[in-house]
């Protein structure tokens, strides 16, 4: 890198246009902003077309909404940011012909309807396609735009069950013995899981399309389809059951093979550590950081079909252990002997996190005076590029502050038709 090369944002110059609402395909059109694209955001005031984000999530500072709460809410903040806002009633045939009029000064499109939505409201892709030839329009629905259930509505939350992944993730469970063994209730992963999936396959996807546009002038219609996201994280587990018809069991913190293996808890309040013995060595090393080397030679522990086998055991021995500790000294204990762990680090932990801060993975965002919020720091993205201005380039949109911009400077509309 040398300071004479020119930083250029990788997407300056290309104009998207959004008008899908919560989380999935907002947070992909924050990414494509903040790698410098100008991102319209298609806004409502009419409470059953709001996007929920404004209106129902927080965190608020100081836990207080405030008189304007929907332009306070961090979530709505996060996936919104360096965005412009626009406010049209998509119930009206006038805001629809404005919709369309942007159609044709936009590179991309971004919705997140149902297949059935689009069709009446004239914006499927067929219908855009005509109004601009080498649009690259993403579509992300529950099921995608062909099959038997492409008309249904989803949630991440409730997808997970369709995309299996509820059948590989649980915790343990006694037995009539007291023996742990594989759970038989299914989970969620966490918080709308799926929609960060979708996130980045429609990011990825826009930018496969971007390229094709420019080697052939054509444009790109992205049906994507979230559970079929969700499946192919599944590939493990799908994998063993079509070559070995072996169905994953639902293991908690435990391993097929590792043990011991999981989550062990701390000096502390909700303090934990994970690490993960591998082999007969780590074994020993493990025993001789818990201070009772003789353990290695005990023939319930003596190899790795052994532990696995006493578990339980070896789990009551290590709590004992850990309760005493706190999690950083154990993991540069089993660290220092080159065994796999790392502390469960909470939010507080995340925010001081020194590899995190060194590597700039929070970014300030100054905020408009009436806003009341102020400075705050984010949450950026998992990559850093060289030699490019990517960052957030600044706060999410007091609900139509671009008004004036888009009708007036980009589409060019008179003062009566406005």
């Amino acid at each position: 890198e040398t300071s004479s090369m020119v930083s250029v944002a990788p997407l300056a110059g290309i104009r998207v246009l959004d008008i899908s609402r919560v989380f999935a395909m907002p947070y992909c059109g924050a990414y494509l902003a903040d790698m410098g694209a100008e991102v319209i955001k298609i806004d409502t005031h009419y409470s059953q077309f709001v996007d929920t984000t404004r209106t129902l999530n927080g965190p608020y500072p100081d836990n207080d909404p405030g008189v304007n709460y929907w332009e306070r809410g961090g979530t709505f903040q996060t996936l919104n940011r360096g965005k412009r806002s626009l406010t049209l009633d998509l119930r009206s045939d006038a805001a629809l012909a404005i919709l369309k009029q942007l159609v044709r000064v936009c590179d991309i499109f971004l919705e997140n309807f149902t297949p059935r939505v689009m069709r009446r409201f004239g914006l499927d892709y067929p219908n855009l396609k005509a109004l601009k030839p080498d649009l690259i329009m993403v579509s992300n629905t529950g099921y995608g735009h062909t099959g038997p259930w492409s008309d249904f509505g989803a949630m991440a939350t409730a997808l997970e069950p369709t995309h299996g992944t509820g059948a590989f993730m649980g915790y343990l469970e006694q037995d009539s013995d007291g023996k742990l063994q594989a759970g038989s209730v299914p989970n969620k992963i966490a918080n709308s899981y799926t929609d960060f999936l979708a996130s980045w396959t429609a990011q990825m996807a826009v930018m496969a399309s971007l390229i094709h546009r420019a080697r052939t002038g054509q444009g790109a219609w992205i049906d994507l389809a979230m559970y079929q996201v969700g499946a192919s994280f599944m590939g493990e587990g799908l994998l063993d059951y079509a070559f070995n018809g072996r169905r994953t069991l639902r293991i908690g913190n435990r391993h097929n093979y590792y043990a011991p293996h999981g989550c062990y808890p701390c000096v502390g309040t909700d303090e934990w550590i994970t690490f993960a013995v591998r082999d007969d060595v780590e074994w020993q090393r493990m025993c001789d950081v818990l201070g009772r080397p003789s353990l290695s030679s005990n023939p319930k522990y003596v190899d790795s079909m052994a532990r696995h086998r006493h578990q339980d055991e070896l789990d009551g021995i290590i709590t004992k252990w850990t309760s005493t500790q706190s999690q950083h000294h154990v993991m540069q204990a089993l660290q220092d002997v080159g065994i796999p762990a790392g502390p469960v680090l909470n939010g507080q932990q995340l925010l001081a996190d020194p590899q995190l801060r060194s590597r700039g993975y929070y970014e300030k965002v100054n905020h408009p005076s009436e806003s009341g919020l102020g400075t705050r720091e984010y949450v950026s993205r998992g990559w850093k590029l060289g030699m490019s201005q990517v960052g957030i380039q600044g706060p999410a949109p007091t609900i139509g502050e671009a008004n004036h911009y888009v009708l007036r400077e980009v589409l060019a509309l008179s003062a009566d038709e406005i």
